[in-house]
Parts: structure tokens; C-alpha cells; sequence
């Protein structure tokens, strides 16, 4: 088989099915006449709202001057609703709908309705602020079905007994036509035309122009070409030479994936000069990596899906049914918002379940595909940051468990020795969640069960104890290795890649940049002989703190004590503070653990009225816990928020250069201008300003600095110690982020070269000071000093064993 002439058939292959995928979103939108769903037409809806605005607002100011003809007593249904959401609005309503030639009375009526309700919800607003914001704030998060919102907030208004004097069909028809009309004489995007009906009645209808159908097409032909589906090749992809050059080998795309995507003007610049050759070493290293379907879990899954049985482990295979509704729903209004909490649940269920059901099938339909190959690969390429990704979607290597657990190492590598076997172990019971004990006791743990792990390898659909794994599908492909290696002992080719994971990462970066001997014990940068649990440690303080609080005779400290909190709690809280926590994100985490607990079986100590304000007191106490614990992370935040906040005000983006050379240039624009805020359909972004400077978003900027430099920060440490691998027996590698991986043969080694790689960053680069450097640069105000450092020794992170385990 020529496999490089079959992978450029693949690669054309590739470009036609974008095109194919992009005709048939395309058509659906159509068809449904919601035709803004769509590229083409959402980009033709954010071209003509400042046209069509513009147009209103004259219409407005002429009509209050007396020159707007007989039509002018229609400006006092539009003189209180913003000019850009009118627009959006006829423009949105119009758009939608004209492939399709409507009758022009429809879409009058339609445009109408839709801003008498924005008028009518503004009106509202005026004497009931608070209860409209939150009405609309929890449906911009529960639902974005438009008809849906305009019940409810219809049912809200309803119930405060507001007045509002409807607007007759009469004057729908005459606001509606005004606004089309107006639209269509500043766009002239579209033509009102007459046809008969039956040879008799005629009929006033919308149809495009000549002008616009062309230029609708001639998006499309644009759009359709941008967007290929990227799938794994089945030759080593084109080593990484320069922006342009590298991943896959044909000029089948016309728009062909870049080494670093997402750029900005300035980034694009610095790229150009950049000397980037470590960064390409690092992902040519992994491009070069084979892989290959694991049979045996790929039937398992499709025996599942097959059956109709998830098991739990897989995404709901079907949709869960509405509850049934209370005889008295029409004359019992408690039952009948109850079923609705309940049906609105089941929507959102649904909702999430269908996304992840199409990505499980287009998987396993991939994975058949490619299951035919003995050797397939990934293109990989770089985000602004310089972290590293798969090119293609759907089916690769940092997929969820189902499509992980269905991906091995192609080439393997013999385990020989005790020390190998008991890395392939320490794996096993690492995906099933038993990661926080010793090395020797997880090795126990796997030795304890080989009964289980027999009879799920044998029988995956009988023997189910699998199921219970965090990390289930994993955890099964390493069942039938594991299994296997006990049936051929020594010399066994392993295909697992053994992943090694860093212990809260974020907080391990900052905590070695400024040598935090607090924050770097707790997250197993020092040996100890059992793994650090860092959310176990944080919920240790927030415990201690209750009992305190206790004896002052703190009703909520003495409930939430005896309600017992733990690293569940903790957990996510702690996680995402290195990349941007909030006192508001851990309240929202909090929170939803508790309630998950509750759910679980765990008795509320609190009645409704009770809730908010325990809920409000748990999570200062856990925010603050966080704080004694986690010491140099939010003091080296604090400081690049401060950097960035200076940067801002002088309108400046944020630079700087990672260890491994690879630059940053962080700037997200002030999109305010391209805002158009309406109350049926939320806020709406849209790219409608025309001539306007492009200024920096100083909010944005401050809140993703520190997510983003400590983002850079491991993709760094993830190529340094790739190139460390580099000419050693180690030719096999995976990586997420900051969880790596290699054959067991190869992972005692690799587990030093991770270590390696972090001590070495941080102890040739001062990187809080080169980031103030680069900065000082661009700005004449003084950017202050970095905070102190510890008393860390960052030669201790290679003595220990759960730094990365």
C-alpha cells in the first residue's frame, strides 16, 4: 500500500468534507429559517446593523422635526428603544427568513412583536430593576430558546399586574413595514415586490436583490474552504519549518493550519523573528509519536452503543423523558412551576447529552476507520501561549476517556524488569482513582485486585467493576494489558502511555517561581513519603476554622461542621485559583459540590431562607483558607494583575518571553461598540462597528494574565523536557497540558527529565523579572519590582517522588 499517496487522497478528503459540512449546516439553517445560525449570514446581519441603525435614528430625528411624512406618529413606539437593537432586530427577523421570499404583512408583524416585547421589558425594567435583572440574568443562563424567554418574562410581567397597552395587528403591520423598509433603503439588501395569488389576490413580498444573492454566495464560496475537518494522518506528519510549513503534506487546504494559531498583528510580528526552533523540536518530537486503535475497547463501545446501554460511563444514549405533568397543572400554580424546575432540568440534561452523543459516535466511527491502519498520527500546533494541541478534532490523544482510553502507542516497549511492571501498575490504579497513597501501596492496591481486573479484561459487559473507575475506559484498555502482562510475563510489549500528572500545576509554577515552601509542600514539590493533598489541606483549615467559630456560637460554623467539609468541596476552588479564581467562582463551586453532596444523601442543615447567606459563609471561610495555605500564588497574581493593570493604562498589551523562547503578546480589544444588548435574546456580540480604533480591554486583560502566563509557563516546561527525551531510547510520547506520558519501559527516565526540565526553568530564568523587563520596554511608568522569594530549594522537586506521579 502507498501509504503517502492514500494520505494526500485523505488530505483532500479532509478539505471536501469541510465544504460538504459547511453546506449542510448552511441548509439546515436555511431550511429553518433561522438563517443567522449560519457564517454567511450572521456576517451579512453584522454588516448592515450600523446602516440600518443609522437610518432609524434619522427617521427619529426628522420625525421630531415634522419631515417624516404621514408615518411620523410611528416614532413614539420607537423613541425608547436603542436604534442598534431595533436594528438587530428587523435585521435578525428579515434575515432569517428572506431565502424563503415572506409575505411582508408576516414580517412586519413579527419585526413588531419582537420590539413592542424589548419596549414592554424596558418598561418593566424601569419600576422593577432588580426582579428583571435576575429574570433575565437566570435565563441568559438556562435556556437561549427564544419563544421559551419570551414566555416567561411575559409570565413575570403578568404576575406584577403591570399595565401595557398592546399594540394592535394594525400597528404591528406599520411599525413592522417601516423598519423593513427602512432597512432595505439602507442595505439594499432586499426589494418589496407584488405577486398574485391564484391569478387574483395579490400579495406584498420580501425577496433579495440580485446584489445580495451575489454577495452571498460569494461569502459562502469564501467560508466553505476555511474550515476543513482535520483528521489523524496515517503517515508521520511534515516536521514543523516555519509558520506555514509543517503537519499535514498536501495544498489540499487552502487556508492550511499555522504553527501557532490565534495570532494578533503585533504577536504575528514578534513569530516572524522569533527563533522558534526549541518550540518545533518539542511538537515534531510528538507528531513523530505512532499510534493505533485499541481493539478490544473499541468493540466494548460498540457493543454499548449497540445495546442502548451507557452503563454511566458513557454519554446518555438516548434523551431522559420530560417528567409527566400534575393532573392540576392548569389550576395548581406550586405544582406547576415545580414540573417546570423539573422539565427545565431534563431540557438541560438533554442538552449536554446530545453534544457529547454526537462526539461519542463521530469517535467511534473514526476510530473504526482508522482501526485498519497499524500506524496513524496527529499534527499538533500551538495556541498564542504557546501550549501545544492536537490538530485534528474528535479523535485524539487529549479527547475524553472514551477516546483516550481507545488510543495506545503503536511501537511498544518490552517491560523487562520489576521497576517497569510496577510503573504499567501504578497507571492501573492511577485511572482508577486510587492516586493518593504511596507508590508501593497503589502496586498493592492492582496486585489485591487481580481477580477484578481478570474478569473485566475477559468480560467487559458481564464484569462491570470497571465501570466504578474515574477514569473508566482507561482504566478498562489497561485492564486487558495488565492482563495480558501477567499471561507473558517479562519481555511483554507494552502499548500503554503511562501519564504522569502534576499535583494542582498551576500553584506548582508559582509556587517555585517565588520559592513558596508552604504552597510547594502542599504540592508534593518536596519529598515526602505519602502525596501531598492540597484540597484535603485546604479543607483541614476550613475545618479548623468552624470548630473555632463554634465556640463564639456561629450558627452557620456550627451546621457546616457537622455537615463535615472536605477536599470535594475544596477542590475546584483551590484548582482554577492559579488561573484566575475569584471569591465569586469559589462561591459558584462551593456551592455546587454542596448541592451535589445533598443530592448524594448528605442531610441539609438549612432551611431556603437559610441557604444564601450559609452558602455566602462557607465560601469566605473556604477563599480564606485558601490564603493561608496557598500563599505565593495569589501574591505573584496580585502582582502581574497590578503589571497588566499599568500596561493597560497605557494602553499597552502584555509581553513577554518564554523559557523555551517562544514570545507572548496577550491583547483582547474593547469590543464594547460591537455590543447589542436586547432582552429576548441577551447580549448579543456582534462586529458592528465600522472605523473604530481598536482599544484594550483593561478588565479582560487584568482577570486572564495570570491563566495565561502560567499557561505559558508548562507548555514550556512540556517542550524543555520533550527535547531533554530527545536521541534516548524514548521515541513514544503524550501530553495534556500538564499531564505526560510515555511507554513504561521509558517512564523512570522520563519521570526525571520532568523534573529536570522544571528545576532548570526556574533556575536559569528569573521569569516575574524578565516579564517586568520586556514589559518596562513599552511603557514610561515604573513597573515594580517582582514579590520576594522563599526559602524553596528547587533541587529537592527531583527528589520527589509525587511531584509528577
Amino acid at each position: 500500500m502507498d501509504l503517502m499517496n492514500e494520505q494526500l487522497k485523505l488530505e483532500e478528503r479532509m478539505a471536501s468534507l469541510g465544504v460538504e459540512r459547511f453546506h449542510r449546516q448552511m441548509n439546515e439553517a436555511y431550511q429553518s429559517k433561522d438563517a443567522t445560525k449560519g457564517k454567511p449570514m450572521r456576517f451579512i446581519l453584522e454588516s448592515v446593523i450600523n446602516p440600518t441603525a443609522t437610518a432609524i435614528q434619522r427617521f427619529i430625528e426628522e420625525a421630531n422635526t415634522g419631515k417624516a411624512g404621514r408615518r411620523h406618529v410611528l416614532v413614539r413606539y420607537l423613541k425608547d428603544i436603542d436604534p442598534n437593537t431595533a436594528a438587530y432586530l428587523t435585521a435578525k427577523t428579515l434575515l432569517d427568513n428572506i431565502l424563503h421570499s415572506p409575505k411582508l404583512v408576516q414580517m412586519a408583524i413579527n419585526t413588531a412583536m419582537n420590539v413592542e416585547m424589548e419596549s414592554r421589558i424596558d418598561h418593566f425594567e424601569r419600576k422593577h430593576p432588580r426582579l428583571c435583572a435576575t429574570v433575565l440574568a437566570d435565563l441568559q443562563k438556562r435556556t437561549g430558546h427564544i419563544e421559551h424567554r419570551r414566555k416567561v418574562i411575559n409570565h413575570v410581567i403578568k404576575a406584577q399586574n403591570e399595565e401595557w397597552k398592546h399594540w394592535t395587528t394594525a400597528e404591528q403591520v406599520a411599525i413592522g413595514t417601516k423598519l423593513i423598509h427602512l432597512m432595505l433603503e439602507a442595505t439594499g439588501l432586499g426589494e418589496i415586490i407584488t405577486r398574485s395569488k391564484g391569478g387574483k389576490r395579490r400579495q406584498y413580498v420580501v425577496q433579495m436583490t440580485e446584489r445580495f444573492r451575489t454577495w452571498l454566495l460569494s461569502i459562502e464560496g469564501q467560508l466553505e474552504v476555511m474550515m476543513p475537518i482535520y483528521l489523524p494522518c496515517i503517515v508521520p506528519p511534515k516536521d514543523w519549518t516555519g509558520m506555514l510549513d509543517g503537519g499535514y503534506h498536501s495544498d489540499a487546504f487552502v487556508y492550511p493550519p499555522k504553527f501557532v494559531k490565534a495570532q494578533t498583528r503585533d504577536h504575528r510580528k514578534l513569530l516572524e523573528t522569533a527563533d522558534l526552533s526549541n518550540m518545533m523540536c518539542g511538537v515534531n518530537m510528538l507528531q513523530k509519536t505512532a499510534w493505533k486503535i485499541e481493539p478490544r475497547t473499541l468493540e466494548v463501545i460498540n457493543t454499548m452503543v449497540a445495546s442502548g446501554q451507557d452503563y454511566g460511563v458513557l454519554p446518555l444514549l438516548e434523551n431522559v423523558d420530560l417528567p409527566p405533568k400534575p393532573e392540576d397543572i392548569d389550576t395548581n400554580e406550586e405544582a406547576r412551576l415545580a414540573w417546570k424546575r423539573a422539565a427545565r432540568d431534563v431540557y438541560t440534561v438533554n442538552e449536554v447529552s446530545t453534544s457529547k452523543r454526537v462526539s461519542l459516535l463521530k469517535a467511534k466511527e473514526l476510530a473504526t476507520e482508522y482501526s485498519k491502519y497499524d500506524a496513524i498520527y496527529f499534527p499538533y500546533n500551538l495556541d498564542f501561549r504557546g501550549r501545544v494541541y492536537p490538530i485534528p478534532q474528535i479523535l485524539n490523544p487529549q479527547g475524553p476517556d472514551f477516546v483516550k482510553s481507545l488510543l495506545v502507542f503503536a511501537e511498544g516497549g518490552a517491560i523487562e524488569n520489576k521497576e517497569q511492571g510496577d510503573w504499567l501498575a501504578v497507571h492501573g490504579a492511577n485511572t482508577f482513582g486510587e492516586d493518593k497513597i504511596s507508590m508501593p501501596e497503589r502496586i498493592n492496591w492492582v496486585l489485591s485486585h487481580t481477580k477484578e481486573i481478570k474478569a473485566c479484561a475477559a468480560d467487559p459487559i458481564e464484569n462491570r467493576w470497571w465501570t466504578e473507575a474515574d477514569s473508566p475506559f482507561c482504566f478498562l484498555t489497561w485492564c486487558f494489558e495488565w492482563t495480558d502482562f501477567l499471561e507473558q510475563g517479562w519481555g511483554f510489549m507494552s502499548h500503554i502511555p503511562i501519564a504522569l500528572d502534576g499535583t494542582c500545576n498551576g500553584i506548582q509554577h508559582y509556587s517555585a517561581i517565588l520559592r513558596d515552601p508552604v504552597g510547594g509542600a502542599a504540592v508534593n514539590l518536596l519529598p515526602s513519603p505519602q502525596p501531598q493533598d492540597i484540597y484535603g489541606e485546604v479543607a483541614k483549615v476550613v475545618m479548623d476554622t468552624l470548630l473555632k467559630e463554634v465556640s463564639n456560637n456561629n450558627t452557620n460554623a456550627a451546621k457546616w461542621y457537622v455537615f463535615s467539609i472536605d477536599r470535594t468541596i475544596t477542590k475546584r476552588p483551590v484548582m482554577v485559583l492559579p488561573y484566575g479564581g475569584t471569591i465569586s467562582s469559589c462561591r459558584s463551586y462551593v456551592e455546587e459540590a454542596v448541592k451535589k453532596q445533598i443530592a448524594d444523601g448528605k442531610e441539609n442543615p438549612f432551611s431556603v431562607e437559610e441557604w444564601r447567606p450559609a452558602i455566602d459563609y462557607l465560601s469566605s471561610t473556604v477563599w480564606s483558607s485558601i490564603g493561608e495555605v496557598v500563599v505565593a500564588a495569589r501574591v505573584a497574581m496580585g502582582w502581574l494583575q497590578q503589571t497588566t493593570a499599568l500596561l493597560s493604562k497605557g494602553k499597552k498589551p502584555v509581553h513577554w518571553v518564554t523559557p523555551e523562547g517562544f514570545p507572548v503578546v496577550m491583547r483582547y480589544e474593547n469590543t464594547k461598540t460591537s455590543i447589542v444588548d436586547t432582552n429576548i435574546n441577551g447580549r448579543v456580540q456582534l462586529n458592528i462597528s465600522e472605523n473604530v480604533p481598536l482599544s484594550l480591554n483593561a478588565r479582560r486583560q487584568r482577570s486572564s494574565i495570570a491563566p495565561n502566563f502560567i499557561h505559558s509557563m508548562d507548555a514550556a516546561a512540556l517542550v524543555r523536557c520533550l527535547r531533554l527525551s530527545e536521541g534516548t531510547s524514548m521515541q513514544s510520547f503524550a501530553a495534556i497540558h500538564d499531564s505526560f506520558a510515555t511507554h513504561a519501559s521509558n517512564t523512570a527516565q522520563f519521570s526525571v527529565n520532568i523534573r529536570k526540565a522544571f528545576v532548570q526553568m526556574y533556575q536559569d530564568n528569573d521569569v516575574l523579572e524578565q516579564f517586568r523587563k520586556e514589559n518596562q520596554h513599552h511603557i514610561k511608568a515604573e513597573i515594580t519590582s517582582p514579590p520576594g522569594k522563599g526559602t524553596l530549594d528547587l533541587n529537592e522537586v527531583n527528589n520527589s517522588p509525587f511531584f509528577f506521579a
